[in-house]
């Protein structure tokens, strides 16, 4: 079996008297309705052809004869046999292997419509048995035939169209602003903690994938689309912390080139500190708030307030969390607000609220907390609301059955102050029962003296933590507090 681009022929042999046929084959592989020439020396009086014992046509001309191997004639071993007539002729055989079944051509590598990072191709396959062969490919789509062609000059042909890839993505990263416009994302600050990126491709083999993670987070996967020529992925970046945010992308075209970049840039949408977790790269009031808590719990000294979120801070934060027993990430979101303060803890076994300020010594005040059919929820809260003078409502509960609203006065059981926290109707509030202080007797509430509750109700702001421990808990806190 041999692969190859051009027809069979076989050698034509000139002649000299007497008449024979000069260099014939010893064996020839053909196929039904196949020319062959043969070569003659000498002028014979006639030349008659067979196959077996079926005579065939023969045709002189000026370099020899020829004959046609029948269109009908059966696959399989047989004798050619060529009688040239005359005084001095002679008789040619030759043994024929007729065959009109073409190679069984495959090609295993490479698939139809493959996309290579190369300017060559192998090529594996199989023509009634294995071939492999290297070819160059021009830049772009390639149209390649294989011809499988045995030795009776039955063919096979079969065609790959490949790519040849030979540059890796080329891409450009931009933000999408509110009013349909577009602006740089690296490099420059982001007034705004959520919005839409644009990534902006060219490949000549196409792109297949993108995906993306932001501050080293886990890589996602964005969808791919067409627009001018251009492929684009557009995907929203939302809720962003304050401080510098690394964004790095991933882009991998249709021959597995890769095209890796990132892109650093600032969110400053916020003045306020505890709006949104801020973190290294952060600037502004809100990091100047956060850099003062610091100073108060000192953790930096007041030369060190820059309002900008330096590493310097950053470790600040760190000590901070280590010494609270808070997860030391460096950055400041809830949990460590709180523990920034002000903050409340509430010890029931101790009957005792302690206010703390971050740089001051705690307030502690006495409490009355729930009887023990009542008790009061422990856990962390956060204060919800804070009323002055308020009404008491009875509350959805058999022991308040019979009971009615009582307005404010010397006789309504929350004193003068409601301070209520995030959980049901529990909350802090004074009493006209001022002998309960220091027991469990309430329905659930923390009573305070109306003069303590008073003065913490004007120290306290909504959102402040409250955490409440039963007292037996393993708690840093509570080993602070109550050593």
């Amino acid at each position: 079996m041999a692969l190859l681009a051009g027809g069979l022929g076989l050698g034509i042999v000139a002649l000299a008297w007497p008449a024979h046929v000069q260099g014939g084959p010893t064996r020839l592989d053909c196929r039904p309705g196949q020319e062959i020439r043969l070569g003659l020396s000498g002028q014979p009086w006639w030349v008659k052809g067979h196959i077996g014992e079926r005579e065939i046509p023969v045709v002189r001309d000026w370099h020899g004869f020829r004959l046609n191997i029948p269109e009908d004639q059966p696959d399989g071993p047989a004798e050619l046999k060529v009688e040239l007539g005359g005084l001095r002729g002679e008789n040619w055989d030759c043994p024929l292997r007729v065959d009109s079944t073409p190679p069984k051509l495959t090609i295993s590598k490479p698939s139809e419509g493959a996309v290579l990072a190369a300017d060559s191709v192998k090529i594996r396959g199989s023509a009634d048995g294995p071939f492999q062969m290297n070819l160059p490919l021009g830049p772009g789509w390639n149209d390649i035939q294989v011809v499988a062609r045995d030795p009776a000059g039955n063919e096979s042909r079969l065609t790959r169209r490949v790519f040849s890839d030979r540059k890796p993505p080329s891409l450009s990263l931009e933000r999408l602003l509110p009013d349909g416009s577009s602006e740089p994302l690296r490099g420059k600050d982001s007034p705004k903690d959520s919005f839409r990126v644009r990534i902006l491709m060219q490949d000549d083999s196409g792109i297949a994938n993108l995906r993306y993670r932001l501050d080293g987070g886990k890589w996602q996967k964005s969808p791919l689309s067409m627009s001018d020529g251009n492929w684009q992925s557009v995907f929203p970046l939302r809720n962003l912390p304050e401080g510098g945010r690394k964004l790095e992308f991933e882009v991998t075209d249709h021959a597995g080139r890769k095209a890796r970049e990132e892109a650093d840039f600032v969110v400053d949408s916020s003045e306020e500190l505890g709006t949104k977790m801020v973190t290294l790269g952060a600037r502004g009031q809100d990091v100047i708030q956060l850099q003062r808590r610091l100073v108060e719990a000192n953790m930096l000294s007041e030369d060190q307030v820059t309002g900008e979120f330096d590493t310097v801070t950053e470790e600040a934060v760190r000590e901070f969390q280590r010494r609270e027993g808070l997860p030391t990430t460096g950055r400041v979101a809830q949990l460590t607000l709180a523990a920034l303060g002000p903050r409340i803890f509430v010890n029931l076994r101790r009957f005792e609220l302690v206010y703390d300020r971050p740089g001051q010594e705690p307030v502690r005040f006495p409490v009355a907390c729930g009887q023990p059919a009542y008790p009061t929820p422990t856990g962390s809260f956060t204060v919800a609301e804070k009323v002055k003078d308020p009404s008491w409502i009875p509350p959805d509960s058999p022991w308040a059955k019979e009971a009615e609203t009582i307005p404010p006065g010397p006789s309504n059981p929350l004193g003068t102050r409601w301070i209520g926290l995030s959980w049901g109707n529990v909350g802090i509030h004074g009493t006209n029962a001022d002998w309960s202080i220091g027991s469990a007797s309430s329905h659930g509430c923390l009573r305070m003296h109306i003069y303590d509750v008073e003065a913490l109700y004007d120290m306290l702001k909504e959102g402040t933590s409250v955490t409440i421990f039963g007292g037996w808990e393993d708690s840093p806190h509570l080993q602070r507090y109550w050593p």
